[in-house]
Protein backbone atom coordinates (compact mmCIF):
# COMPACT_ATOMS: atom_id res chain seq x y z
CA UNK A 1 0.00 0.00 0.00
CA UNK A 2 0.83 3.99 -0.18
CA UNK A 3 1.45 5.42 3.27
CA UNK A 4 1.82 9.18 3.94
CA UNK A 5 4.19 10.24 6.85
CA UNK A 6 3.64 13.21 8.72
CA UNK A 7 5.93 15.01 11.48
CA UNK A 8 4.62 17.26 13.96
CA UNK A 9 6.50 20.41 14.74
CA UNK A 10 5.61 20.25 18.14
CA UNK A 11 6.65 17.26 19.27
CA UNK A 12 9.97 17.47 16.93
CA UNK A 13 12.64 19.80 17.38
CA UNK A 14 16.21 20.26 16.43
CA UNK A 15 19.87 21.82 17.74
CA UNK A 16 18.97 24.77 16.20
CA UNK A 17 15.43 24.92 17.79
CA UNK A 18 11.94 24.17 16.06
CA UNK A 19 11.51 21.73 13.08
CA UNK A 20 11.22 24.05 9.66
CA UNK A 21 8.94 20.93 8.02
CA UNK A 22 8.64 22.98 4.86
CA UNK A 23 11.86 24.70 4.44
CA UNK A 24 11.48 28.11 4.30
CA UNK A 25 13.66 28.78 7.33
CA UNK A 26 11.13 29.46 9.40
CA UNK A 27 10.28 26.98 12.24
CA UNK A 28 7.61 25.65 13.66
CA UNK A 29 5.98 23.39 10.43
CA UNK A 30 5.16 19.98 10.10
CA UNK A 31 6.50 17.94 7.86
CA UNK A 32 4.60 15.89 5.41
CA UNK A 33 6.21 13.23 2.77
CA UNK A 34 3.54 12.14 -0.11
CA UNK A 35 1.99 8.92 -0.55
CA UNK A 36 2.49 9.20 -4.06
CA UNK A 37 5.02 9.25 -6.72
CA UNK A 38 8.39 7.90 -6.32
CA UNK A 39 9.72 10.01 -3.26
CA UNK A 40 6.77 8.53 -1.06
CA UNK A 41 6.91 5.69 1.28
CA UNK A 42 5.09 3.03 0.17
CA UNK A 43 5.16 -0.95 -0.60
CA UNK A 44 3.71 -1.95 -3.88
CA UNK A 45 4.06 -5.79 -3.48
CA UNK A 46 6.06 -7.05 -7.20
CA UNK A 47 7.54 -3.40 -8.31
CA UNK A 48 11.06 -2.87 -7.47
CA UNK A 49 11.17 0.65 -9.68
CA UNK A 50 8.46 2.70 -7.57
CA UNK A 51 7.01 3.26 -11.14
CA UNK A 52 3.37 1.28 -9.94
CA UNK A 53 3.52 -1.46 -12.79
CA UNK A 54 5.37 -4.79 -12.24
CA UNK A 55 7.06 -5.60 -15.22
CA UNK A 56 9.37 -7.98 -17.00
CA UNK A 57 12.23 -5.66 -15.23
CA UNK A 58 10.89 -6.54 -11.82
CA UNK A 59 10.59 -10.03 -12.10
CA UNK A 60 14.39 -9.87 -13.34
CA UNK A 61 14.97 -8.45 -10.19
CA UNK A 62 12.66 -10.75 -8.11
CA UNK A 63 14.69 -13.66 -10.16
CA UNK A 64 17.88 -12.19 -8.83
CA UNK A 65 16.50 -12.49 -5.33
CA UNK A 66 14.66 -16.04 -4.95
CA UNK A 67 19.14 -16.75 -4.70
CA UNK A 68 19.45 -14.55 -1.32
CA UNK A 69 17.00 -13.19 1.69
CA UNK A 70 15.30 -10.13 0.18
CA UNK A 71 13.00 -8.93 2.84
CA UNK A 72 11.09 -6.88 -0.04
CA UNK A 73 10.50 -9.87 -1.65
CA UNK A 74 9.31 -12.08 1.07
CA UNK A 75 5.61 -11.19 0.88
CA UNK A 76 4.37 -13.94 3.64
CA UNK A 77 7.64 -13.41 6.19
CA UNK A 78 8.68 -16.71 6.14
CA UNK A 79 12.52 -15.55 5.62
CA UNK A 80 12.26 -17.84 2.37
CA UNK A 81 11.96 -16.33 -1.16
CA UNK A 82 9.44 -19.45 -2.28
CA UNK A 83 6.63 -20.75 -4.54
CA UNK A 84 4.03 -18.44 -2.00
CA UNK A 85 5.97 -15.46 -2.94
CA UNK A 86 6.65 -16.21 -6.73
CA UNK A 87 2.54 -16.66 -6.63
CA UNK A 88 1.80 -13.27 -4.87
CA UNK A 89 3.85 -11.83 -7.12
CA UNK A 90 2.49 -13.84 -10.56
CA UNK A 91 -1.02 -12.09 -8.91
CA UNK A 92 0.66 -8.69 -9.84
CA UNK A 93 2.43 -9.31 -13.03
CA UNK A 94 1.56 -7.13 -15.78
CA UNK A 95 -0.70 -5.05 -13.66
CA UNK A 96 -0.78 -1.28 -12.25
CA UNK A 97 -0.98 -1.05 -8.65
CA UNK A 98 -1.02 2.81 -8.70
Amino acid sequence: GRYALGVDAIKVSGSDGAQDGNGDGIGGDNYSLPSMGTSGVFRLYGDVNGDSFVSASDFVQFRLAVQGQRPEWDYDGDIAIATSDFIQFRLRFGGDLG
